[in-house]
């Protein structure tokens, strides 16, 4: 009788189950995501100017976490996005900050 090591059992397993999802048609769903980790968005930050740029489009936009002045901001409320530029309601005075999945 033949003893394999459990190295050995684990990848004729994943080879079994491979051939079973080769058969069958299955592909597996394979996504990957980008994040963006407190990003300062392009635009000039002085209290007055309302309108700022991210570098890339929140995917999904419901992933956008922003921070106006370290306050978080809620959409449609105190902003709104599209593609990848954001309108806030109030303009921030010292700090605007972002994260987010594309």
């Amino acid at each position: 009788m033949r003893v394999e090591s459990n190295s050995t059992q684990r990848r004729h397993n994943a080879r079994l189950m491979q051939q079973d999802l080769d058969a069958s048609g299955y592909t597996p769903l394979r996504q990957s995501f980008n994040f963006s980790d407190g990003e300062t968005p392009a635009g000039l930050i002085n209290g007055i100017n309302d309108t700022f740029v991210l570098e890339n489009v929140p995917n999904p936009a419901e992933s956008l976490l922003l921070f106006s002045d370290k306050v978080i901001q809620l959409t449609p409320v105190d902003f709104s996005l599209v593609d990848n530029m954001i309108v806030l309601t109030t303009p921030p005075a010292t700090s605007l900050r972002a994260w987010y999945r594309y």
